[in-house]
């Protein structure tokens, strides 16, 4: 896993399902918000690749995080395509988001949720109110 990068771009990595597909793998998305490019690197090779290219590929900044929507082929049955969409912490620490098969003629239905976390990050019982300072907290008698 990695984490912003120098041009700007962002690596979040975790464990990810796919519809068509049984267990979970180690994946890393790289985001080039500018450039409106996505990646995705799996730790073994799925589909007969270990990376993927996103396609029609769309970054929005929305007024708490990034939406992040663009879609794959091939992945991990042959003509299969895949849905991603996710919501990226502005951040860019941590991604929420789901896998959606895209209607088919192998019959492949299904989502799958995901999140991922930058490198040095661990994902468990911390969520971003956690790493709020406690003068952000309002007190229950205000």
């Amino acid at each position: 896993m990695a984490e912003t990068t120098r041009d700007g771009g962002i690596e979040l990595g975790g464990e990810v399902r796919l519809p068509g597909d049984k267990g979970a793998h180690r994946a890393t998305l790289s985001i080039d918000k500018g450039g409106g490019k996505v990646s995705v690197r799996f730790e073994e090779p799925l589909g007969g690749s270990d990376a993927w290219d996103g396609s029609s590929v769309v970054v929005t900044r929305r007024l708490k995080y990034h939406e992040v929507v663009f879609n794959t082929v091939g992945l991990p049955v042959e003509s299969l395509e895949l849905t991603w969409k996710m919501n990226v912490a502005l951040n860019e620490r941590m991604a929420a988001g789901v896998v959606l098969a895209r209607p088919n003629e192998m019959k492949v239905k299904g989502e799958h949720g995901f999140t991922l976390v930058a490198g040095g990050d661990s994902m468990g019982g911390e969520n971003y109110l956690t790493q709020l300072p406690s003068r952000l907290y309002k007190s229950m008698r205000d």
